[in-house]
């Protein structure tokens, strides 16, 4: 919500708007990803624009309402999953504003490998099947419930390993990568 500032010239600098404002004030979607993650301070936030209809930006001391055609979405995964068992669910009021679609992640190898082959078909020369069917099988195995306190690799994970591999990266590397990018977030640094 706030905005950031970006550097124009030698001794100019021009504030932008972040992101999320140009969304609200634009006739945008904007998509908060891992909904369930966001800081309680975030969740107030969205919860006040929800409810009254406006957002204060309190960087530049500004309520903002939104434009008309302007859409919040949001994406959240299931608490009862290992890998997200930290997550808290918002509040019911604040649910009862979101319209929920339910998605579920493939449930064999498979069907796994299949999805993410079809995602980077595009590489399909730099990313071959074999490649992708060890990587789901590696990833399958970070989610096993005696991996607690590791990362674990979901599949849109394993998506962002097969596009740094089609960028060049050796799989090896782009799956440790992935992986100490996981647990930095969840400060599991030494677990990665």
């Amino acid at each position: 919500v706030r905005s950031a500032r970006q550097p124009a010239g030698a001794d100019v600098v021009v504030v932008r708007d972040g992101q999320l404002k140009q969304g609200l004030l634009n006739p945008d979607i904007t998509v908060l990803s891992e909904f369930t993650s966001l800081s309680s301070n975030v969740m107030s936030k969205l919860h006040g624009l929800l409810e009254e209809g406006e957002v204060l930006i309190e960087y530049q001391n500004e309520y903002v309402k939104p434009h008309p055609a302007s859409r919040i979405g949001a994406t959240a995964n299931p608490g009862d999953k290992l890998e997200y068992r930290h997550a808290e669910s918002p509040s019911t009021a604040t649910q009862a504003r979101f319209r929920p679609v339910f998605v579920t992640a493939p449930d064999s190898k498979a069907a796994e490998h299949a999805a993410i082959k079809a995602q980077v078909a595009s590489n399909a020369a730099m990313v071959s099947s074999q490649v992708i069917k060890k990587i789901v099988e590696f990833a399958r195995k970070t989610r096993k419930d005696t991996n607690e306190d590791w990362p674990t690799l979901s599949p849109r994970n394993v998506k962002n390993v097969c596009i740094d591999i089609a960028d060049g990266v050796q799989p090896f590397y782009a799956a440790k990568s992935e992986i100490q990018y996981l647990g930095h977030q969840h400060m599991k640094t030494d677990d990665a």
